[in-house]
């Protein structure tokens, strides 16, 4: 996966095609995530490409290319569609990560124990995961505190203050309700407690 769906790193896609060209092993990889948000060349990346021999399944007759009839309208959409996010790519990933910081910085200001999922240097700025200490628990308990914030080329700077609004304000009730948040609050530290089994 170029691009984490759900965390938004991305992945090192060169270093993995040349491990995998080195050990003369095919490498396969879902773009989908990165398609128009990131460079893709599948040259650099020694990602595999059909060299004239396809699995069974997308029979022999269409020349190695899955069988039915292309969709041409569709075809000429995603090359469009490709065009423009290549050309609007830059401008894009800067407005992105300007709104991207602002909603980490925003939320971050007003809550302790927020916690960035993944990579902070190499992920796609659209995609923000969080996790949020003290909501339901220990480290374990973290991805039951996680939300995925996505973030795109038609996203307002009165969303991210939005967000940040609801996010700080469900957190804080959470919190509320929280006797770990309470002891932690009290100065305990809630690693160092020996929890008894029910």
């Amino acid at each position: 996966m170029a691009v984490n769906n759900e965390i938004g790193v991305i992945q090192p896609m060169e270093e993995i095609g040349k491990i995998c060209k080195e050990l003369n092993v095919s490498f396969h990889t879902d773009a989908a995530q990165a398609l128009g948000k990131i460079p893709i060349d599948v040259d650099k990346w020694n990602a595999a490409k059909d060299k004239g021999g396809a699995p069974n399944e997308w029979g022999w007759q269409e020349r190695g290319i899955r069988s039915g009839t292309v969709p041409t309208p569709l075809v000429v959409g995603m090359g469009a569609a490709c065009e423009l996010a290549k050309k609007e790519m830059d401008y894009d990933d800067k407005r992105i990560r300007a709104l991207q910081e602002r909603l980490l910085n925003g939320v971050r200001a007003k809550l302790d124990g927020v916690v960035v999922n993944g990579s902070v240097e190499r992920r796609y700025a659209g995609n923000l995961n969080l996790s949020f200490a003290y909501v339901e628990g220990v480290d374990e308990d973290m991805a039951h505190t996680s939300i995925r914030f996505g973030i795109g080329r038609f996203t307002t700077e009165e969303e991210i203050d939005r967000a940040i609004e609801l996010t700080v304000q469900q957190v804080e009730k959470l919190r509320e309700m929280s006797p770990l948040y309470e002891m932690v609050k009290e100065g305990i530290d809630i690693k160092q407690i020996q929890w008894a089994q029910h």
